[in-house]
This record gives structure tokens, sequence and C-alpha cells, in this order.
């Protein structure tokens, strides 16, 4: 269609109609009523409008088939259309540059794929109904795929297709073959081959190999089995097909783990129903017996189906445990908030421990000093009155104590500058610029001063570089820190520190701003 998005009947005007209808003929408007109210006099037609006027209030347009459109602006489009101003209608394309390549803008005033043969190529060279194909008819198709068939070249659609040594169609590939059973051949080769060509008959298996290395000599074809002497490993038993399979019945089954026989694919399982299933796994579940499949499954003191494992369980996620802590299906305290669902719980000091919701602040520590009530997670700040220190200022959007939010909030001019992770910097373009500042090494490709860029610029007290924030640090993770004195976290700022969070200070004690148990 043409894709108009604001076409229509102005207010109470003509709701529909073209050029003809009402009556025969007219003279004057006068004589025509409903939908096409106004004459055309020179045709003596009655039609919806002869002028804009004749659509009513709005804004409204009349076309050159005497029907009114609501007019439209570049705006007032639908996202992905276009307004055609004289017409007063929205089109999904005026021209090739409203769609994107390699679609061109059809007659219909729609983005397709093709509009001539030029816009294709390829396999598809052909434009058929705005889509590139590989034919149209058969003067499309090369000679050996002479038939044009659904749009595409095949060879044949019937035997009259074929000739020579090929003079069988198989329909299913549309190729011409030798033969699709033993019926299409004879002579002095009546067997159709599994190539599709027709073979001499055998009379003993010496003429036969491969795959199929046995002759069946009343058929004259080589097969794979004519008994199970003729199989072993995985397939030991000879199918009707005279094809090798992993069984036919449950006596065909001799390993305990896969008694039964799965007769719709000839393999030896676990079960094919809950009845080959004992009491501890009753339910047979693709091919398998397992404890459950759901937790309607399980009860007691396991009331969960891992559904991976396909166990009953205590637990599959915190929210199952009174404690909020699932341990490998088992419910039990939390060591830090990392065990506890993201966003919504926090490990709050015991005994026990556990994941719960924040009611206060009290209940909150360390790097995560602010009670979120609204979500029940403790968090890093909600306002600058949670932050302190080295970092005053609360980022809102991340929930973190900073440095700064913006570049007056750091001292020292015009050379300093706030960086996206709230981190006061001096600029600099050459080491010149950071002479007598932090270390004086200027990273160029960053703009900025910082105090190293490896380990070999920095001292025994901080001996790792943090090259995020060109600062020397005493750690760069846990590991650095020996645990003197408690001390045994490395936090985000590089110290090494006694506590990230309440739970990890003795009872009695909280992780306070500066990660010290107090």
């Amino acid at each position: 269609g043409t894709g108009a998005s604001g076409g229509g009947a102005a207010g109470g005007g003509a709701a529909g109609g073209g050029a003809g209808g009402g009556i025969a003929s007219c003279s004057s408007s006068a004589m025509c009523l409903g939908k096409t109210p106004v004459c055309n006099v020179p045709t003596g037609q009655c039609v919806q409008c002869l002028s804009p006027s004749d659509c009513g209030a709005g804004n409204f347009t009349c076309d050159a088939n005497h029907t009114c459109h609501a007019t439209c602006t570049g705006s007032s489009c639908p996202v992905g259309q276009t307004c055609q101003a004289d017409a007063g209608v929205c089109f999904d394309c005026l021209s090739n540059l409203d769609c994107v390549a390699p679609t061109v803008c059809g007659p219909n005033n729609t983005c397709v794929r093709c509009v001539t043969n030029a816009n294709c190529g390829g396999q598809t060279p052909v434009c058929a109904q705005g889509s590139c194909v590989q034919c149209g008819s058969a003067s499309d198709c090369p000679t050996v795929s002479p038939i044009c068939q659904n749009q595409q070249c095949v060879q044949c659609v019937s035997n009259a297709g074929c000739s020579g040594s090929t003079p069988v169609c198989d329909l299913n590939t549309n190729r011409c073959v030798g033969c699709l059973s033993s019926a299409d051949c004879g002579g002095a080769t009546p067997v159709c081959g599994a190539n599709r060509t027709c073979v001499p008959a055998c009379v003993s298996s010496a003429t036969c190999g491969g795959n199929t290395p046995v002759c069946k000599t009343d058929a004259g074809t080589c097969v794979q089995c004519l008994s199970g002497a003729n199989c072993g490993g995985p397939r030991p038993v000879c199918g009707p097909n005279n094809t090798c399979v992993g069984c036919l019945t449950n006596p065909d089954c001799t390993n305990p783990a896969r008694p039964v026989c799965d007769t719709a694919t000839s393999t030896c399982v676990q079960c094919t129903s809950a009845a080959n299933c004992p009491t501890g796994a009753p339910i047979c579940s693709n091919d398998r017996c397992v404890q459950c499949t759901s937790n309607a499954n399980c009860s007691g003191a396991t009331p969960v189906c891992n559904t991976t494992t396909s166990t009953c369980v205590q637990c599959a996620k915190g929210s199952d445990c009174a404690s909020g802590v699932c341990n490998f299906g088992s419910c039990g305290a939390c060591a830090s908030t990392s065990a506890c669902d993201a966003g919504v719980s926090t490990c709050l000091q015991g005994p026990p421990s556990a994941c719960a919701a924040c009611t206060n602040s009290n209940q909150c520590g360390g790097l995560n000093g602010a009670c979120d009530t609204a979500s029940g997670a403790c968090t890093g700040c909600l306002s600058n009155n949670d932050c302190g220190g080295l970092t005053p200022r609360c980022d809102t959007v991340k929930h973190k104590c900073v440095e700064c939010l913006l570049p007056n909030q750091c001292g020292g001019g015009n050379n300093v500058t706030c960086d996206a992770t709230g981190t006061c910097r001096r600029t600099c373009a050459t080491q010149n610029d950071c002479a007598g500042f932090n270390g004086g090494t200027c990273q160029v490709d960053a703009g900025y001063c910082v105090q190293c860029t490896s380990n070999s610029q920095c001292s025994t007290q901080a001996p790792k570089c943090d090259t995020s924030t060109g600062r020397c640090v005493q750690c760069g993770s846990d590991a650095d820190c020996p645990g003197t004195n408690g001390r045994r976290f490395c936090s985000p700022r590089g110290l090494c520190v006694q506590c990230r969070e309440n739970v990890d200070c003795p009872a009695g004690t909280v992780c306070d701003p500066t990660l010290f148990c107090n």
C-alpha cells in the first residue's frame, strides 16, 4: 500500500468514498449525499472533495482522486516514514535515499529489495515482486538446471526432464539420478545402489565392501548385516532393514545401567517410563531416572528441585533459606554480601550471620555504609552526608563516594580537572607540565599527570602501581595484604585494611568508614 498514516475523513466530512458513488450523474452538489457530497460537474460524478475546504475542519488536503487525507509535515509522520507534502500523506519512502541499502524505494512507496534486475546479482540475479530470486522463468536458468520452480533453477520436476544414464528424477532434490529403487534397474545392473546408480547384483560377500560388506543373495544387494554376527560394539543387533542397531527388545540390553530398549531410537537407555525407575529416582526424564523435574516432586527437608542435577535439595537460591544464603543446595550463614541475592539484601552480622534487607544504616558499614531502605540493600552512599575524608562527595548514579564530581571541586586552578572516575587530576601535554606534582610523570595518551606507570617507580611503603589511577598503592588484591594487625583486605584505594563490611568484624564491632573494625 501507500503507507498513508494520517488519512481518512475530516471531522464531520466524508468518511471515505472515491471518484464515483451516490447517483449515476450529477450537475450540482445538491444531488450528492453521504460519503460523496460534492459534484464534480465536468465528469458528472459525486466525489468526496474538489478542494481542501470540502474536507471540513482540521489539516486536510484533497488528493488527485478527490479523496480527503490528513495533511502531514516531516515531524508528524511515524518513525521511519516520510511526508510527501504536496499529497499530504506519509509514505515509507519517496526516493532510494529514504531506504537502508541494499533496499530501494518501490512503486508503492515502500522500501523493497529490488525494482529491476539491476538491483540484484550473484546467486539471485532476478527481481520478482520486490525480492531478488534465482529465476522468474526458465529463460533465467542455465542449461544444466533449465527449469524454474519456486523461483529456483532445478534440473528436473519429473522423469521427462531426465535421460541417458540418469533417467529418473529425484523429487526430493530435483536432480536426475540413475535410480530410486531396484524397480528402476534391470539387465546386468538390476540393483539400485546407495549412490542412486544401478549396480550388478551380488552373489557373495566377496563382491561387497565398505559400510555394506555382506551380500543379501536373495535380493542381490550388499547390506550391512544379515545377523548379529555381522555387528558389534555399541550396535550389536541386526535390525529388520539389515542395518546394525543398539537393540530391538529389552533382552538385547545387557548393561545394567541401561537395561531398557528405546524402540523409537533402537538404543539401550536407563528408562522409557517411570515403571523402569527405582523409588529413590522415580521419574523418567530424557531416558534417565531422576529424583525430580520440578518442586512439586520434592518435600520435607529438601523441598526444592535443582533442575540442573534433577535432585531434591534444601535450596536453590538465597530466598529459599531463612538465612538468605544457599551454599551448594544447603542453607547456611553468609561470610560476605557476595553470598546474598544481589541488590536486595546484605550479609548482616550474627551470630549467625544472615542475608536480610537492611532497615537502617547502622546495619551497614565499610564500603557500603548507607542503607537504601527502598531496596533493602547496603550501598556506598545516598548523599554527601554518607561520605567524608578523601572522598567527600556522593556519585548518586553509581552510589559511590568520590573525590569530585565537577572540575571546580578540585584545587589547583585551571590545570586540574575531575576525571570520569571522580578523581582530581592535573592535566598535561608534556613532562614539563607535571614538574613537582605527585611524581612528575605525564601520561600523554590520557593527558594526566600520574605518580607512576609501573611498579619500578614506587616505594617499599607503597610498592604497587595502580595503572588505572596512576598512583603507588600498598596492594592490588587481598593476596598483597599479609594480615598484619588484622589488615587482610585490599581496599579500592589500594590500602590494606581490616574490613569491607560489618560481617568482616568481630561481634560487637563494626566496619567504620576508614575500613577498620571499631
